[in-house]
């Protein structure tokens, strides 16, 4: 049986409430709290590597076109581990934050992260454009109303708001049989939906586009990668020499399907900007390989 849910019903149903989902997202990183980020505890892991190929896809390109640039991060848990990737890829003011800041306080005394707080991406406490840039990485599907928590991010932003997330956009021959795959190996009937009641809101670059474009924004780049991973088959964060191998076979199969327009990319990066970018800054980034769209401006306001 289907049942059908208007607003009104999801803010009178605790499990489906915006606040008992950030409260239910709140205590799974209080559980995270103590885990150490690959990235420090073992950086030749499987986990560190699958990380920084989600980065290095667009986001650690933007670090040297932009040197002098400060950086948040929402939703970085863990110790703030997108933040510490920042730090070693070269960004010189990061702020981290996420929805509990419990581990960040032992991050920053051992030098990991500089300044924190926690901050509910919905309501972030920062004045209007206090960063030149902010990273949202995986955590923007979590979010239970993901429209405002990016109207809050461009809000705070100068430069450009970055997001990493699973791709939604592109049909493909195999991305059915890839979604039946996932499910049969997760063991899950509610792969659209987490224990919390939120929906799962996969990244569509399309719809972002269409976003920037009611908000007359002046360019946008996205870049896509593939990702391989099964809890089963990396339970140890350790990178064994047969961990590598089934992990690049992973990733070599889906690109060369991809190539052949048969899957579409598992994973995409898009950075909307919101001020606009001067030629230079254009030609270094289509140098380091970013591929920006300027959009088109609204006739009626821009002239």
């Amino acid at each position: 049986m289907r049942y059908k849910f208007n607003i009104k019903t999801m803010n009178n149903y605790p499990n489906f409430n915006h606040e008992s989902s950030y409260k239910m997202h709140e205590v799974e990183e209080l559980q995270m709290a103590a885990i150490t980020p690959s990235i420090i505890s073992q950086p030749e892991s499987i986990d560190r590597l699958r990380h920084q190929r989600m980065l290095d896809a667009l986001t650690t390109k933007l670090i040297p076109i932009f040197p002098e640039a400060s950086w948040l991060t929402i939703g970085d848990g863990r110790c703030g581990s997108d933040s510490i990737y920042l730090k070693y890829a070269g960004a010189k003011h990061i702020h981290t934050s996420s929805i509990t800041d419990l581990s960040f306080k032992t991050a920053q005394q051992n030098g990991w992260i500089d300044t924190y707080s926690a901050e509910n991406a919905e309501n972030l406490s920062f004045n209007d454009n206090s960063f030149d840039f902010v990273l949202c990485k995986e955590s923007y599907h979590h979010f239970p109303r993901p429209a405002i928590g990016f109207y809050e991010m461009l809000r705070v932003s100068r430069i450009g708001v970055v997001l990493i997330e699973p791709n939604l956009a592109g049909f493909s021959p195999l991305k059915f049989m890839k979604t039946i795959f996932k499910k049969i190996t997760s063991r899950s009937v509610f792969s659209e939906y987490e224990p919390s009641g939120n929906y799962i809101f996969r990244l569509d670059p399309k719809q972002l586009y269409h976003m920037a474009r009611a908000m007359n924004l002046p360019a946008m780049a996205t870049a896509f990668h593939n990702d391989f991973y099964h809890p089963r088959l990396f339970k140890s964060a350790v990178r064994t020499r047969l961990e590598t191998i089934i992990f690049k076979i992973g990733i070599g199969i889906q690109n060369s399907l991809c190539f052949l327009r048969l899957l579409a990319p598992g994973g995409v990066s898009c950075v909307v900007f919101k001020k606009s970018l001067t030629d230079i800054e254009i030609n270094q980034m289509k140098r380091s390989g970013i591929n920006v769209t300027a959009l088109i401006r609204n006739p009626y306001i821009y002239c």
